[in-house]
């Protein structure tokens, strides 16, 4: 029979320790509290003779897993946030905008008012409905200038309720 290159205390240490972190971390700490030198494939031989599983391995470990609460910007310059495991995202502003306001209606729109989408304050937000958005569009109305922004979407609402009264007169 072999001879075991651990000490009982050592051998002791590794049984105590090895459950939920790598065989790495491990190593690492066996090495600094005994003030020995072994390597990690040493270590990770002794947990296999044994049949030792720490709970840790490849299948726990996904490198691209973010915590809830994650912002990130996406390619056509939205943010979105993580709300719940496993992969749940939402666009930020819809999100600020909905628990301050309540859902987004159908039909309506949030737009920046100073068009800029990674500024996701309230006070940079503004529900319009689809004609509106239309109409701002249409005349390229969106600015970085929140309040010229703002009285553009006033015009525009007047705009579109004027085409829908000419549109009801016409049926007349």
């Amino acid at each position: 029979m072999r001879k075991s290159i651990y000490s009982t205390e050592q051998a002791e240490f590794l049984l105590e320790n090895y459950r939920g972190v790598s065989t790495k971390e491990l190593t690492e700490l066996f090495n600094i509290k005994l003030n020995v030198n072994y390597t990690v494939q040493q270590i990770s031989n002794f947990k296999r003779n044994r049949g030792l599983k720490s709970g840790y391995g490849r299948s726990n470990w996904n490198p691209r897993h973010v915590p809830i609460g994650t912002e990130t910007l996406i390619a056509n310059g939205y943010i979105k946030v993580k709300l719940a495991e496993p992969n749940h995202w939402v666009y930020k502003h819809r999100l600020m905008w909905e628990r301050a306001n309540g859902p987004i209606q159908d039909n309506h729109l949030l737009v920046f008012l100073d068009n800029n989408k990674q500024n996701c304050n309230l006070e940079n937000l503004a529900l319009v409905d689809a004609s509106t958005h239309g109409y701002m569009f249409k005349n390229d109305d969106y600015t970085t200038d929140g309040e010229l922004t703002k009285s553009a979407i006033g015009i525009s609402k007047l705009m579109s309720t004027i085409k829908t009264m000419e549109g009801d007169y016409s049926n007349d």
